[in-house]
């Protein structure tokens, strides 16, 4: 296509010039006819500007999910004595029963390797609602619930692969609900597989915030932090 550098009335521009018959038109028709496309053209590549910009949703059984609002169901106890925290390391997932009946299923994120997550039966002993990390950098570790000394369950970022140094990291929505289900004195079992596993988490629902944006500043390193989820409904029933 020859676009000539001085339009004149008689200059004349050349359709398709390699294998079909040379076509030529004026220069203002040739506009008015072009002028639908151009339009269609420049507004698709306006909504690939657009979408492109966006960061990547992170996805979790088929649905586009962020880590920020991604939660789970929960139900209260009838008996608060009668619940028991089971937590599998390999399928990344913590069960919070009473008796057989399952209150909160939650992926959830281990010890990576070599900063594994203590195995063993445990008993909650201690619980903080706004702790941060005095081992690093003052992180926020919102609805500690400490079961052994150094290791706890607590919100944070849950990833595709354990990664955490140790502690349970469950998703920010999601502590809040285990904090009120698991008082202390509860029974922790953590293992490499629990039986829950090929019913309750067989179809539970995963996370990746490896790529997730960070909170803010000024949200991050105040008591901002330790309120993102309030207002959010804790149980079901």
């Amino acid at each position: 296509m020859l676009f000539p550098d001085t339009p004149a009335a008689t200059t004349r521009i050349l359709l398709f010039p390699s294998r079909s018959p040379r076509v030529s038109l004026p220069p203002m028709k040739f506009l008015r006819l072009f002028r639908p496309f151009a339009a269609t053209a420049i507004a698709g590549m306006a909504s690939l500007t657009f979408t492109s910009c966006a960061a990547p949703a992170k996805k979790t059984a088929g649905r586009s999910v962020d880590g920020r609002t991604f939660d789970v169901p929960a139900y209260r106890a009838t008996n608060p004595r009668n619940v028991r925290v089971k937590a599998s390391v390999n399928h990344r997932a913590v069960y919070v029963l009473e008796g057989d009946k399952p209150l909160l299923v939650t992926p959830a994120n281990f010890g990576a390797p070599g900063h594994g997550t203590p195995l063993g039966n445990h008993r909650a002993y201690a619980r903080i609602r706004n702790k941060r990390s005095m081992s690093y950098g003052k992180y926020p570790m919102p609805f500690w619930v400490e079961f052994r000394p150094g290791y706890g369950f607590h919100g944070g970022w849950v990833h595709a692969v354990n990664k955490s140094h140790g502690c349970v990291r469950l998703p920010w929505n999601v502590a809040p609900k285990f904090w009120e289900l698991v008082p202390l004195g509860t029974p922790i079992n953590v293992a490499p597989n629990q039986p829950e596993d090929l019913t309750l988490g067989k179809n539970i629902p995963r996370l990746n915030d490896a790529t997730a944006p960070e909170w803010p500043q000024n949200v991050l390193w105040t008591d901002r932090v330790f309120h993102i989820t309030d207002g959010r409904k804790v149980f079901e029933n």
